[in-house]
């Protein structure tokens, strides 16, 4: 390239700068720009919100796991009734119905627990006298639970029947799955080695004699 088409090639660039930045039209390119932006900051927070994927955590409070847990319409199998802790971070969890499949050890099966309501429950104790009915509040039967909120623990009990396996003895592993109405399933796992002893024991708040 010589001289002279570098000097012809400048002269286009400047003209093409002239005519696209002139005054007239400098205003109108701010106010495009500016809408632009305005569009951007508003919708950013929506799209971020959207790409968030929901994280669900939980742990067990108090655990009664017995043959001697019944439930009117259950013949076989052995019962199962959590407190539990639930909390949702980065976004809000909608919820449609849970699952509850429980793992032993040494068995590549899961078995499938039915719930049911926990105020439907009845069970004996070691040491007590008598039947003993599960009374607990209607919102904290996970039944109940439509959707967690970020941020905001909250306890719900889940009582289940599990009906293809005769006894509840060295189970290791409880897999609750969250389904929502866009059916994207949430899994928390809770394994047994952490539940203190002492967590499964008679809670006189939630258990009322049977009279």
């Amino acid at each position: 390239m010589n001289i002279t088409q570098i000097i012809e090639l400048g002269y286009i660039i400047t003209n093409f700068i002239k005519n696209t930045f002139t005054a007239s039209k400098l205003p109108i390119i701010i106010s495009v720009v500016s809408l632009l932006v305005s569009i951007i900051s508003i919708l950013l927070p929506y799209i971020i919100n959207f790409c968030k994927q929901s994280e669900l955590h939980g742990k067990i409070i108090s655990l009664v796991i017995s043959q001697n847990l019944n439930h009117s319409i259950v013949g076989t199998g052995f019962g199962c009734v959590l407190k539990l802790s639930l909390i949702v971070l980065k976004k809000r969890f909608a919820v449609k119905f849970v699952e509850v499949e429980l793992k032993f050890p040494k068995d590549i099966n899961l078995y499938k627990g039915d719930i049911f309501r926990s105020n439907t429950f009845t069970s004996s104790f070691i040491g007590r006298n008598g039947v003993y009915k599960l009374v607990i509040p209607g919102e904290q039967d996970i039944l109940s639970l439509a959707a967690m909120d970020i941020d905001k623990p909250q306890n719900n009990y889940l009582s289940f029947i599990v009906k293809d396996k005769e006894t509840e003895k060295d189970f290791e592993e409880i897999i609750l799955t969250f389904v929502d109405y866009y059916n994207t399933r949430k899994k928390i796992t809770l394994f047994r080695k952490d539940i203190s002893n002492l967590n499964a024991e008679y809670d006189e708040s939630v258990w009322k004699p049977l009279l």
